[in-house]
């Protein structure tokens, strides 16, 4: 269990630098949800997949990866 540790310790750990909050205030806006009420009038979407139209492409390069490994990305069919 020493050498796991080790190794935990010198390849996967960095040292971080956390800025002060007052700092961070400045840099990032404050955040103003946009979406936080579902309006039947207005809906959307909330799940992390694309539309059913998109979908389908989804599907084909799922299919074409499994068939011909290599690097497939949505712009390329």
């Amino acid at each position: 269990m020493v050498c796991i540790d080790g190794f935990y310790i010198t390849h996967t750990t960095e040292m971080v630098e956390i800025p002060a909050q007052a700092g961070v205030d400045k840099f990032i806006p404050v955040y103003e949800p946009k979406h936080v009420i579902l309006d039947p009038c207005n809906p959307m979407a909330l799940s992390g997949g694309g539309t059913s139209d998109e979908n389908m492409g989804y599907e084909f390069l799922k299919n074409e990866a499994v068939i011909r490994p290599g690097n497939y990305s949505a712009g390329q069919r």
